[in-house]
């Protein structure tokens, strides 16, 4: 059993998600929406952290940068639209484990 968290620019995008992984998964402890100023004990715990965003802009790049900081062995899965540029999150600095594009199916989460 494991955490699972989710951050997202939009919090109630970050809470329907949460609950759309809920209803499925059980093989985590427990699935929490993260306040946009990320907290290291939080983080700390998380096996998988999702950050989803629409528009790139300096939170998100700090967000996955804390993320990877405070836990460097959690599951860093990016979530945004197909044409989003993501060159800025390949660096030793966050290291994303993988990508999820909007919109979203069961299978994909």
């Amino acid at each position: 059993m494991f955490f699972l968290a989710v951050w997202d620019t939009n919090e109630n995008r970050a809470r329907d998600l949460v609950e759309r992984i809920s209803a499925f998964e059980t093989t985590f402890r427990e699935a929490i929406v993260l306040p946009h100023k990320l907290c290291q004990q939080q983080i700390a715990v998380c096996a998988a952290i999702f950050i989803s965003f629409q528009e790139l802009n300096e939170d998100v790049i700090e967000t996955a940068r804390l993320a990877r900081l405070y836990n460097e062995e959690a599951f860093i899965i990016l979530i945004t639209d197909k044409d989003a540029d993501l060159t800025r999150f390949l660096r030793p600095t966050i290291r994303p484990s993988g990508v999820l594009f909007y919109p979203l199916n069961n299978r994909q989460l």
